[in-house]
């Protein structure tokens, strides 16, 4: 499909995959990030956190506050790093260690020297301990999650099902379900639990297709 500029609104987006739709594309590949400031509040500026193993000091991570939720929505850890070699291998490496599975990732650039992973994990629970024993700067938060056959239209299905529910996608990347190793789509949002709704109801419509 190649980069694409789009507006913030639902409708430009779901007018956007509309135009591939039309033309008999398929989306293989999926990633959407709005660029908003980045969040004062996010990450504190503690001087011990300066000691990290795996990143020096560097400014807070934006992050779209949203509500704790019930499932079908998966926690994602945004992680600062900084943008130099090794340092995601050594995060990696640390999860890996302790059986942590990377179910879903995404990195992109804060700033010249910096940038933020997102990882969705099998076990949160050890994630978060081992980030803590890394001494990451890390924040946590519920994304919208569903798993979507793959076919021409199914994520235009989705994006107009949520531009209809007033629902705007504030980023969005793809992962591997580990039940069904099926693509599943997550995607940063508001309200998370009122997202993974409306995108069930679309998965559910398609399947019936």
């Amino acid at each position: 499909m190649g980069e694409k500029r789009v507006d913030g609104r639902p409708a430009f987006f779901q007018a956007l995959i509309k135009v591939d739709l039309e033309n008999g594309l398929d989306v293989l590949g999926f990633h959407l990030l709005a660029v908003r400031p980045i969040h004062p509040d996010v990450i504190g500026t503690d001087s011990s956190r300066h000691e990290s193993d795996l990143a020096g000091s560097f400014q807070p991570i934006p992050e779209v506050h949203r509500k704790e939720v019930p499932m079908p929505t998966s926690k994602e850890f945004t992680i600062g790093l900084e943008d130099r070699p090794g340092t995601l291998g050594k995060l990696c490496q640390a999860l890996a260690e302790q059986s942590v599975n990377i179910l879903a990732f995404h990195s992109c650039p804060l700033e010249k020297g910096k940038s933020a992973v997102r990882l969705v994990l099998d076990n949160p629970a050890v994630a978060k301990s081992i980030l803590v024993r890394q001494k990451t700067d890390s924040t946590e938060t519920e994304v919208a999650r569903v798993t979507l056959s793959h076919r021409p239209g199914e994520l235009a299905r989705a994006a107009t099902r949520l531009g209809e529910a007033g629902i705007n996608i504030d980023y969005g990347y793809c992962g591997v379900d580990p039940n069904t190793n099926a693509t599943m789509l997550l995607l940063g949002v508001a309200d998370a639990g009122k997202a993974a709704k409306v995108l069930e109801q679309a998965a559910a419509a398609g399947a019936a297709t």
